[in-house]
């Protein structure tokens, strides 16, 4: 019966109640719009607040991590150091041999070097034996010396410098240090005199 009457309506009526239901139609379409918008926002919130406090332990737990490896570094360079000076007091007490004269002599002798040989690690080793004719204890220090070469002759010319030197006995290295061509890691041995 509505639908009869609006035929029958004139014209300017028609196209006011046409307009009134199209802006009914609009304002309830954007009221379900943003109450959706709504719900969906008061929804997603608590997902928000859980990510973000997520994130926030992630980085306080990095944090931690990166400070615990620092001290873990910091422990372990102080331990070294302590090594270090622990072999360092062992070779003073003998009698025969001059430890900060070795370390002269080897920078010294690596020196000319330079260029193609960087040295990584120098340690000190006491070996102890007893002399079968006077029954004494015999204290050798033996030095070991770690680095890079760049090639096989800049080694070669490290360890013969090293060799000639007074302050060494039986310089020597592995002959599998000799196998690469460019960027040799060596270890060479030597006793102090």
């Amino acid at each position: 019966m509505y639908c009869d009457m609006a035929n029958v309506l004139p014209k300017e009526q028609r196209k006011i109640l046409s307009q009134h239901y199209w802006l009914r139609l609009v304002s309830v379409a954007s009221f379900m719009f943003s109450g959706a918008m709504i719900i969906g926002g008061v929804a997603l919130l608590p997902s928000y607040l859980s990510a973000k406090a997520d994130l926030e332990s992630a980085v306080i737990e990095q944090e931690l991590q990166r400070n615990t490896r620092e001290a873990t570094k910091e422990d372990g360079a102080i331990q070294e150091a302590r090594l270090v000076n622990l072999q360092i007091d062992e070779v003073l007490k003998i009698d025969n041999t001059n430890p900060s004269g070795a370390i002269d002599s080897i920078v010294r002798d690596w020196e000319p070097h330079s260029g193609e040989v960087v040295l990584s690690n120098i340690t000190y080793q006491l070996e102890e034996r007893v002399d079968k004719k006077d029954k004494k204890v015999i204290t050798t220090v033996t030095m070991r010396l770690s680095g890079t070469a760049a090639n096989r002759e800049a080694l070669n010319e490290f360890v013969k410098t090293l060799r000639k030197d007074p302050m060494f006995s039986e310089v020597s290295f592995p002959v599998s240090d000799l196998i690469g061509v460019e960027a040799i890691d060596f270890s060479l041995v030597m006793n102090v005199l």
